[in-house]
């Protein structure tokens, strides 16, 4: 523990005397200012030119160009609230256009999200996709590993370590709950930004008519011996709040790459979107800058208040983070016009979805009704061997994701699984089950599984082994089958 205190202090001076021999003529923070304000406007200038490209191609889907020119409105904007920063430092108005950046960049990764279920086809038919197949999710730090790292992919699946981990992470059941799961993962980001805008207005308010917050040290704990307390700053824990909400938003983001990746039906016309730089695009600008923000004004601000710049001390974090976001972002403003090329997706089938802001979170909402009624069948189709025909049907329709009036082998694996019957009482059933050999189930062959008690016999030989379960689960389904 010493010795890593030591390391980072002398990290923290080291930074310190850069910056201060970086900073110790006097005209430097002006040609930091002038440099800054220069790359701003040439990002601004490439966006929007970009974006008029957009907007004048005649050929384009408009479902797909309402979503893009969204997304690319992210840079104009960022390079408003930079240059604002820089010129002026210790006025407001830079904090209002900052708050102002921060909720339309939450827009921003709604836009991504929702560009990429249009070309998908919306999200219903992704939805209906991933519980067609029951896509088992896999973890981000294994698939990466796995997608990127080919050589530990042996490692990374028989390592025991690995499996502890995997334990404690959080996991998504497959099928329809994997897709709400990880939309709702990606938009509580959008609503996280609201409400923090709203605290920042408290916070300020509050800052306004008491100075510091000096009326919470005093207030709650006047004697106090909790010396954290005295150094408490409001405007720090919201921001890691955020931080943490949009660290959350990224890594479901990251988990729907991969599993669109690998779904059978989704994987090529996904990959006909060219993801790789838009995914790139989107994690810097939105994910890399706000760390970096979080950064300057949380852990670094305190040394660098101990500067002597061109203006006020507690200035000094936010002059230097503009200037670098400045550079940044004619970099980002680049990389959109190689990665959202005009004509991209022009001539291409794109569904007409619904692309008003509150289509996607009904979409959620449906979702994750639909999975819930999933769960509340599947156990009660495992507690209650007396059910109708009816409702039979009902189970078999939430299952069929396509419409198509049968399951697919995965749908109806799940439904078994779910069920409690072992993966060699299911490799078992499924053929026997099967009986036109059309690699689909129908209502009829899943009604006479029922009908001779395989999720019966399933409850009443639970506990007793697996060998007695397949005994007396295969029988009656293999002379029915036979007749």
């Amino acid at each position: 523990f010493g010795s890593s205190s030591i390391s980072g202090t002398r990290f923290f001076f080291a930074f310190e005397v850069v910056v201060r021999m970086w900073c110790q003529y006097s005209q430097v923070q002006y040609y930091m200012v002038v440099t800054g304000v220069i790359f701003s406007a040439l990002a601004f200038v490439l966006s929007c030119i970009h974006i008029l490209r957009h907007l004048k191609d005649p050929n384009a889907a408009s479902a797909m160009r309402k979503w893009i020119i969204q997304i690319l409105l992210m840079i104009p904007i960022y390079a408003v609230s930079a240059v604002l920063g820089l010129v002026f430092p210790e006025h407001h108005i830079p904090e209002i256009v900052d708050l102002i950046r921060e909720i339309y960049e939450a827009h921003v990764l709604l836009a991504f999200v929702e560009l990429l279920l249009v070309w998908l086809g919306g999200s219903p038919t992704v939805a209906a996709k991933f519980s067609q197949y029951v896509q088992k999710p896999q973890m981000i730090w294994v698939t990466a590993v796995q997608q990127c790292i080919p050589s530990l992919e042996r490692f990374v699946g028989n390592g025991s370590t690995v499996s502890n981990v995997s334990s404690v992470l959080p996991n998504y059941k497959p099928g329809l709950s994997l897709v709400a799961g990880v939309l709702t993962g990606v938009m509580q980001y959008a609503t996280f930004c609201v409400l923090y805008s709203c605290c920042v207005i408290v916070l300020v308010i509050a800052e306004f008519f008491y100075g510091d917050f000096e009326w919470w040290n005093t207030s709650l704990f006047p004697d106090s011996q909790y010396h954290f307390l005295h150094k408490l700053n409001g405007e720090s824990v919201v921001n890691g709040l955020k931080s943490i909400s949009l660290c959350w938003a990224m890594f479901n983001l990251l988990l729907l790459y991969f599993e669109i990746r690998r779904n059978k039906s989704l994987g090529p016309r996904f990959e006909e979107l060219h993801p790789e730089g838009k995914f790139v695009c989107i994690k810097l600008v939105v994910f890399f800058t706000a760390i970096q923000k979080f950064v300057f004004e949380t852990v670094l601000k305190p040394h660098l208040l101990k500067l002597s710049l061109a203006f006020a001390p507690e200035e000094n974090a936010a002059l230097i983070e503009n200037f670098l976001i400045s550079l940044e972002l004619f970099l980002f403003s680049v990389m959109h016009m190689c990665f959202y090329p005009v004509g991209e997706f022009n001539g291409g089938d794109v569904a007409e979805c619904q692309q008003h802001y509150t289509a996607a979170w009904k979409d959620i909402f449906r979702l994750r009704v639909l999975a819930h009624k999933q769960s509340h069948k599947v156990k009660q189709l495992r507690k209650n061997p007396n059910l109708e025909e009816k409702e039979l049907a009902e189970i078999f329709g939430l299952f069929d994701a396509d419409h198509s009036g049968s399951l697919s082998y995965e749908e109806f694996d799940y439904i078994l699984a779910a069920t409690h019957h072992s993966q060699q009482v299911i490799d078992n059933l499924l053929p026997q089950i099967d009986g036109d050999g059309d690699m689909e189930i129908s209502f009829q062959e899943f009604f006479v599984m029922y009908q001779q008690g395989g999720f019966e016999n399933m409850k009443r030989q639970r506990g007793r082994g697996v060998q007695a379960r397949e005994g007396e689960l295969t029988r009656p389904l293999l002379e029915v089958m036979s007749s």
